[in-house]
């Protein structure tokens, strides 16, 4: 005799299942990423003056050794964006492996 296998799709009322958390993980880092990813490029392409070598080290520099009182303009808003996005990707990893393992 056949068994219903369980639907994880369905909707618990009580208590949301682990791959319903893993799923919204997964929307929410893939939200962060798409919104502060391309920002965080373009600041950084600004910042760091297009795509010569001395002037992406010489900005990363700056902005390594640089604490986040004293950034200010666009390098607070590439120090911020890039910040939101690895966040997001952490996110979106941690939703996927949830996802996968209860699933």
């Amino acid at each position: 005799m056949a068994g219903r296998r369980p639907n994880h799709r369905e909707p618990a009322h009580e208590n949301p299942s682990l791959v319903a958390v893993g799923r919204r993980a997964v929307a929410v880092g893939v939200a962060a990423v798409a919104l502060s990813a391309p920002v965080a490029l373009l600041a950084g392409v600004s910042l760091f003056g297009g795509t010569a070598p001395a002037g992406i080290v010489r900005g990363a520099d700056a902005l390594l050794r640089a604490d986040a009182a004293s950034l200010s303009g666009v390098e607070l808003v590439f120090y911020v964006s890039s910040l939101v996005a690895l966040v997001g990707a952490w996110v979106l990893g941690a939703g996927l492996v949830v996802e996968g393992v209860f699933e």
